[in-house]
């Protein structure tokens, strides 16, 4: 019974990679700098689906590795919670988003959330991984995903 456990444990911290991400619209708009150049700068939003059975009591995690050479963004998310920001493994930084305790607000797709991301230093959409259960520590998550 402790195995059995113990690889439950074990498992949750690897990707299920069950979850879609669509990416829904992106953009890019130059930007003038207060020394007289100009820069681009990109955005994107996108829907990511995610499987009814990670709905359950324990929850789940969506863990978004951004490109290593972006140097700054902003984040908004809708039906999920913001958990932490980390710097990444590579560069870069990774942003790691817990389920809500409840859904049952959504009026269209209570297994769905949408995340935006603009002002990016990168026009490079991102990878993204999910976990069957809430992850709270980045020192469990591999970095070889």
């Amino acid at each position: 019974m402790m195995l059995k456990t113990l690889l439950n444990s074990c498992e949750s911290l690897f990707p299920t990679c069950e979850a879609n991400m669509t990416i829904i619209d992106s953009w890019k708009k130059k930007k003038n700098r207060r020394r007289g150049d100009s820069v681009w700068v990109y955005g994107w939003s996108a829907l990511i689906a995610v499987p009814a059975h990670h709905y359950d009591n324990d929850g789940f995690s969506i863990l978004i590795r951004m490109p290593p050479d972006l140097e700054r963004g902003s984040f908004q998310v809708w039906n999920m919670n913001f958990w932490n920001f980390y710097k990444g493994h590579t560069g870069g930084f990774e942003v790691l988003l817990h389920s809500k305790h409840w859904s049952g607000g959504d009026r269209t797709d209570r297994h769905s959330f949408l995340i935006v991301a603009e002002r990016l230093t990168s026009p490079e959409y991102r990878k993204f991984l999910d976990f069957r259960d809430k992850i709270s520590k980045k020192s469990k998550i591999s970095t070889k995903f």
